[in-house]
């Protein structure tokens, strides 16, 4: 009562519901019941307005006796509908209900019914009578609670990263002149922030502390998680710890930072987290004045940038898993600031405007998060989910570790060899969110629902409605396998990628004068089934769904399509062209003539033909580049392949030939892969029968005659329905195989020459006298052209020798100018060869390496460099892969090597340690086994021996 008798005094005026509420806030309100207990004191209650206008309110006053109150009542209702010039409400009850419905949420449509009433001016009475808005003063009491709340808490998000900015300016000896005036002045709105800072802030005058200036530029600190909800800025200003006493401190902690902060932290736990960052910021700012040795500053430093690190690792995965989505900017090496040497020039002034627009795009993004986390509006929440948290606080963990130990991945096989895993041979059962609940009533000794476990994770798509619901304690979720686990080690990964880097650089620049070709064999469509053609989704009607067969039928004989995809990567001069020639094994064979036989073939198809025309000329590519795998049948380890190669190098009269391929392993880095993929989809759901043209059996044998027949009429109905689909920005044209006779006699030939016995060799050289002196010369002639100092296991490289009584057209041609002889117009020689060169700039064991996690076994010069260092008129160094390198060094050491050995040929190979030894160990398994077979065999053969002397001996 003394509380509404003193807002009358001070205000001059009350509402009699307000008034009620102060003194009775539980109890119904009626008017009866406010006037009788609030005219108790001198007050008096004058109602204001019409009731049929909605406008009408009983307003308490003081009582005074000198005031006649009639007239005052009547003059305030004359006022007031002389005030009463408010615009007509033109919106209609079916139209505001249309929009109530067109709401999204329970909130919005709160907040759409407050901008209503507000609008309009409305009371709840004329608002309930008129749209049927029942109880509007609550719902106006919760949005403008609401309103509130939620500007406190931007205010205070807002102030937090105010201090992040003025503590990072800090920390590396910059203040901000504006500051202060911006302080007295009007604060901006955060949504000012979304872009980078621009306009007037890009001439914000900058003042340099001498005496931090005279050392190296401090490292600028993470943007901190933002976590807090409030914290109060005038702490930041003071530290209950002085310097003298941190130094002290961190002197204890053997100048290791990341035990400094643990302790400060454990000191100040009293203390909001956003105080203690920053008093470590100031700290780390003054450390050049504290009378630090170069060592020992540099031992700090170190131990601070491992520091952040950590942090700003640990940052980036809680916005992830919070599901906030971080720009590639704010996403930067937290080191960047220590590579301005000055803040005042262009490099420096741009780092820090792009640090401290960074922290308020963070602001404005953990505004809108704190402000859905709180909920506003919205319906009221379940307290289940929150009980249980309160009853088993280790609920999320147990979860993880259940799922954890049940996952049967590829990852969950602990690799303990090159190939090799460990013998364990028990699995959990699949892991689904039943099992969960039973695990986890075993284990607490309480029911917990279906539907609670579910909510109890994360949830699969955190955009729907539904994802509110979810309590995220567990990291759990329900996601497809996904591609990343190498089931066998290949020590040439790093190597080979470095190399294909490089050949990307040369060969990719101009493809005007290079025919650039990768080639793989895509996996088999099978025919009389869909089970290599369902697995993704095609257009089709509702009512007529595409059927596949009931079982994985499989033919007694060959049912199998294949297409081999030839893609003409495209360059910066060039576009893409993509190829494919659809075969069958009945029909064609699968070899390295095949091979030929198909891309002379390819070449003469005028859809694929500019792949192989110089634009400018008209004439063949002069050189020709082709990435391939390394099987049997196009791998350029194997003679065979070679001679092929070799063959189509001495047709076209290419200046060069390269024939390489990747690591074991890495193959799915190549861009065919994708053409193969594209080829899947536009496969998908397609059925074509193995009988178009009758049964292949015939008396419970297999008619080959019918059967050849049958697989050419599928091949046609194959390359009708899958030719020209689409792949990137270009079509994959189809072709049939090409007719192989010629060339599969001359390659009976051709193994007889490359691995025949004498005999063969001579009877070749009698009945086909001129084939084999053909096949001679070719192989002569790839001896001459090929270049030696190249891994054989891994490129295959010819160029002309320009010798006198060579065969090739280019090296007996008229006169030639080898200096022309480029990779393309202005670039390195055909002799140039991109050699991966371990790069000094970033070593082995770089404990500064902004692209390791963890430790760094050095890197691989890039492209660029590589190019700049031979033109500098340095050697490249051999291409050995590392592979050859590990072997040779095992046979030096006649078993396996000792620690220092294999730091050493880690640090030369760049690999860690534990992998060269894991590699190390490998290759002595395969030495023990490979003389276990050798005394096996051995044997074998005297025991063989042996027989057949019993049994001459028996005759």
């Amino acid at each position: 009562m003394i509380k509404v008798a003193q807002t009358v005094l001070d205000e001059g005026f009350l509402k009699l519901k307000t008034a009620f509420a102060m003194v009775s806030p539980n109890v119904t309100y009626t008017t009866l019941h406010a006037r009788r207990k609030l005219l108790q004191i001198p007050l008096v209650s004058l109602g204001i307005g019409d009731q049929k206008k909605g406008n009408y309110s009983i307003y308490l006053v003081e009582k005074q006796s000198t005031v006649q109150y009639k007239v005052l009542q009547s003059l305030l209702n004359n006022w007031v509908n002389c005030q009463d010039t408010k615009l007509p409400i033109n919106l209609r009850k079916e139209t505001v209900d249309e929009l109530l419905k067109l709401a999204e949420s329970h909130g919005e449509r709160q907040r759409l019914k407050y901008a209503i009433v507000k609008a309009a001016g409305m009371s709840s009475s004329r608002a309930k009578d008129m749209y049927g808005f029942n109880d509007m003063s609550s719902k106006i009491s919760e949005v403008e609670s609401a309103l509130d709340e939620s500007a406190a808490i931007r205010e205070v998000i807002e102030n937090i990263a105010e201090v992040k900015d003025q503590a990072i300016l800090r920390s590396i000896g910059i203040y901000d002149t504006t500051t202060e005036s911006e302080d007295e002045g009007e604060t901006s709105d955060c949504s000012e922030t979304d872009s980078d800072i621009s306009g007037d802030d890009e001439d914000i005058l900058f003042r340099v502390d001498a005496a931090e200036n005279m050392g190296e530029p401090q490292m600028m600190q993470l943007e901190q998680s933002g976590k807090q909800e409030s914290a109060d800025t005038e702490e930041t200003e003071t530290s209950s710890l002085d310097d003298q006493q941190l130094i002290d401190i961190l002197r204890c902690c053997d100048l290791n930072w990341i035990e400094f902060a643990r302790i400060v932290t454990g000191i100040q736990e009293n203390k909001q987290p956003n105080v203690t960052e920053n008093m470590l910021l100031e700290f780390a700012g003054k450390l050049s004045s504290l009378n630090l040795t170069k060592e020992e500053e540099r031992l700090v430093d170190q131990s601070r940038q491992a520091y952040l690190i950590e942090r700003w690792h640990k940052d980036k995965e809680d916005d992830v898993d919070d599901g906030l989505v971080v720009s590639e900017s704010e996403s930067d090496d937290p080191n960047e600031l220590c590579q301005v040497k000055d803040p005042l020039d262009a490099k420096g002034k741009a780092v820090i405007l792009k640090k401290r627009a960074a922290i308020q795009r963070k602001a404005k993004r953990e505004v809108a998060k704190r402000i859905a986390e709180r909920r506003f509006l919205q319906r009221r929440r379940s307290k289940r989910i929150g009980r249980i948290e309160k009853e088993c606080p280790d609920i999320g963990k147990t979860i993880e570790e259940f799922v954890r130990k049940r996952g049967v991945g590829a990852d969950s096989w602990r690799r303990t060899g090159v190939l090799t895993f460990d013998g364990n041979r028990r699995v959990g059962k699949k892991v689904t969110f039943r099992r969960i609940q039973e695990h986890l009533e075993a284990k607490y000794k309480r029911k917990f629902g279906y539907g609670t476990v579910v909510q109890l994770c994360i949830p699969r798509n955190k955009r729907r409605k539904s994802a509110a619901r979810y309590k995220g304690l567990a990291q759990v979720t329900n996601r497809r396998a996904r591609k990343g686990f190498t089931l066998k080690y290949n020590p040439d990964e790093h190597w080979s990628a470095a190399l294909y880097r490089g050949l990307d650089d040369i060969q990719y620049k101009d493809g005007r004068q290079i025919m650039n070709v990768g080639r793989d064999d895509q996996a088999g469509f099978r025919l009389d089934t869909m089970t290599t053609s369902k697995q993704n989704a095609t257009l089709c009607c509702k009512d007529n769904l595409p059927l596949t067969t009931r079982t994985d039928y499989v033919n007694q004989y060959p049912s199998v399509l294949q297409t081999t995809c030839y893609n003409f990567a495209a360059t910066e001069t060039t576009g893409e062209v993509c190829a494919g020639v659809v075969k069958a094994k009945k029909l064609f064979f699968k070899n390295p003539a095949q091979h030929y036989a198909d891309i002379m073939m390819i070449e003469r198809n005028e859809d694929i033909k500019p792949a192989f025309i110089n634009p400018l000329t008209g004439k063949i590519k002069e050189m020709e580049c082709i990435r391939v795998d390394g099987g049997g049948d196009e791998g350029p380890v194997h003679e065979e392949v070679q001679y092929w190669w070799t063959k189509r190098h001495l047709i076209n009269g290419t200046k060069a030939t390269m024939v390489t391929t990747r690591s074991s392993g890495s193959s799915y880095r190549n861009r065919v892969e994708l053409q193969n993929g594209c080829l899947a989809l536009a496969h998908a759901n397609l059925f074509i029968s193995s009988t178009l043209n009758g049964s292949c059996m015939d008396s419970g044998k297999v008619n080959d005659n019918l059967l050849c027949k049958n697989l050419d009429a599928a091949i046609d109905v194959y390359i009708s329905r899958v030719d020209e689909a689409p792949c990137a920005r270009t079509v994959i044209h189809l072709m049939k195989g090409a007719k192989s006779e010629d060339v599969q006699m001359e390659r009976e030939i051709v193994l007889t020459f490359l691995k025949g016995k004498v005999e063969e060799k001579e009877n070749a050289k009698l009945t086909h006298s001129d084939l084999y002196k053909s096949i001679e010369a070719i192989w002569q002639l790839r001896k001459r052209h090929m270049v030696e100092k190249l891994p054989h296991q891994y490129v295959f490289y010819l160029k002309c020798c320009f010798l006198p009584n060579c065969i090739h057209p280019v090296c007996k041609g008229s006169l030639h100018n080898i200096s022309e002889d480029c990779w393309y117009p202005g670039g390195p020689s055909l002799d140039f060869f991109p050699t991966p060169t371990p790069d000094p700039d970033r070593p082995y064991g770089n404990e500064n390496c902004q692209e390791c996690v963890g430790f760094c076994a050095g890197h691989y010069m890039k492209p660029s460099k590589i190019l700049s260092y031979v033109k500098s008129g340095k050697r490249l160094p051999d291409a050995i892969p590392p592979s050859q390198v590990l072997s040779e060094t095992f046979k030096k050491c006649a078993g396996l090597p000792s620690d220092d050995v294999i730091s050493t040929t880690a640090k030369q190979v760049l690999l860690k340690q534990e992998d060269v030894k894991m590699w190390f160990q490998h290759l002595e398994v395969v030495e023990t086994n490979r003389k276990k077979g050798a005394k096996k065999a051995a044997a074998t053969r005297k025991a063989r021996k042996e027989k057949n002397k019993t049994t001459i001996t028996k005759y």
